[in-house]
């Protein structure tokens, strides 16, 4: 069956979606969503797709990577907006690790035969404004005051020739199975977020979409008022200004009677005991980033200011077979040219979500292969071998011109030259190079 004008993502609830700040700000602005109530993470979109091979897709990455993509816990924590052709365009964007199951999915889909890279982005990202521009890319632009997550199901929405039709990934089934519409069944995570919006009402807007007041110190203020009173309560009689320099040793000598003076000494002791205890209800924050440091996410690729192939090669094989090893890394931050900080080592790095591509002395690409265990894979090998000789600079061994000017590594030299303001222009030509080339040769093997 196939379908044209279709998409493919983790649909999540309008309502949970419509009710955030930022959005109700936008739509406060004029920027409406166009079309349909839909709400999805989107992973591609399809000018033409035939739903057996997506359901062949799906069901060999669940096989491969032992993870039901049918429902997904969704985290988002910034947005993006574009100026373009059809008008502004917003969305928000995954946290890191946030969408772990879309970006081994994209991964695969951008390796398939029918993904046109030309109709999508890398950027996982969710519609909330505006005609999406499909082919421009949309990273996280800035955080989100109130980031929020959300249940998501794998669905697949096509329009058929004369009606729109919708499909839910049913794993038990290993196929996509139709709805009439997308459920609004998230009803506990729509719970969840509205909390954030009831208590934080005045610092709702974001600072792209306008510019807000935020009165936090009015709040504050009442709490440091209402502690001083405390000791000037107990202690109105010491008005002397000498004890005031030893604040803890006069308090005891207040009471009339000289020999008392260490009991009470005893009996003050115990609010400061009991001051104390509140304070590791503040001391308990710190425990939050050892949830959050996930040193198994990978959150941003360190790349050379220039690609040549065999660094292209090892972001093709992250993308399409390390997401089990290395989560997150679909969805990474590519930075060019970024420098290694100084004292810090790969492995270093890695913990922190960092993935060094290149280091020296090292073929990347061979490296890595080996990692994930697909250096034998027949559909590969050529391109291995060829990343391996880019590599230790034999590049084009003719020596005739033409084979040299239009030899794979001559044309990336000169797109570095030519692109060097865009540098991951020439990354994605050599990685769709790699694609189309992988997927001849496994027919091939076929």
């Amino acid at each position: 069956m196939t379908f044209t004008k279709s998409w493919l993502g983790y649909a999540l609830s309008p309502d949970l979606i419509e009710g955030h700040p930022a959005v109700k700000t936008l739509r406060s602005q004029g920027i409406e969503k166009r079309g349909e109530r839909e709400y999805h993470l989107q992973v591609a979109s399809f000018e033409s797709v035939e739903l057996e091979a997506l359901n062949e897709l799906v069901a060999r990455t669940e096989t491969e990577t032992g993870v039901s993509l049918a429902e997904a816990v969704l985290a988002f924590d910034g947005y993006g907006i574009l100026e373009s052709t059809p008008g502004t365009y917003a969305y928000f964007s995954p946290s890191p690790g946030g969408a772990r199951a879309a970006g081994d999915l994209k991964g695969r889909v951008v390796a398939a035969p029918f993904y046109d890279a030309s109709k999508n982005c890398r950027d996982l990202h969710l519609t909330i404004g505006g005609v999406d521009p499909l082919a421009l890319e949309k990273p996280k632009r800035g955080p989100l005051k109130q980031p929020f997550e959300a249940k998501g199901r794998l669905a697949f929405v096509g329009f058929d020739g004369a009606a729109w039709r919708h499909f839910f990934w049913n794993a038990s089934k290993h196929a996509f199975v139709e709805d009439g519409a997308i459920p609004a069944e998230a009803p506990k995570a729509a719970n969840e977020p509205p909390k954030p919006v009831v208590e934080e009402k005045k610092p709702v807007v974001e600072a792209p979409f306008l510019k807000a007041e935020e009165p936090k110190a009015v709040v504050e203020t009442p709490t440091v008022r209402a502690e001083a009173p405390k000791p000037v309560a107990q202690e109105t009689k010491p008005a002397a200004p000498a004890p005031a320099a030893a604040s803890s040793i006069p308090i005891p000598e207040a009471p009339k009677v000289a020999g008392d003076s260490v009991k009470p000494a005893a009996e003050p002791a115990k609010p400061v005991v009991e001051e104390k205890k509140p304070e590791p209800k503040s001391v308990a924050a710190p425990a939050t980033p050892k949830t959050v440091s996930e040193p198994t996410v990978i959150k941003t690729l360190l790349m050379p200011a220039k690609v040549m192939p065999d660094a292209a090669c090892a972001v093709y094989l992250l993308r399409t077979h390390g997401a089990k090893l290395y989560p997150g890394v679909a969805e990474a931050e590519i930075v060019f040219g970024g420098e290694v900080p100084a004292g810090k080592t790969p492995d270093a790095l890695l913990k922190e979500g960092v993935y060094l591509v290149e280091r020296r002395g090292e073929c990347a690409s061979a490296v890595l292969s080996v990692r994930l265990g697909v250096a034998d894979r027949p559909e590969l090998r050529k391109l291995l071998a060829y990343a391996k000789r880019d590599f230790e600079k034999k590049g084009t061994l003719s020596t005739d011109p033409l084979d040299r000017a239009f030899g794979l590594t001559g044309v990336a030299m000169m797109m570095n030259r030519v692109y060097a303001e865009d540098t991951r222009a020439v990354l994605e030509f050599l990685v769709s190079v790699f694609e189309a080339h992988v997927f001849d040769e496994s027919r091939r093997a076929a």
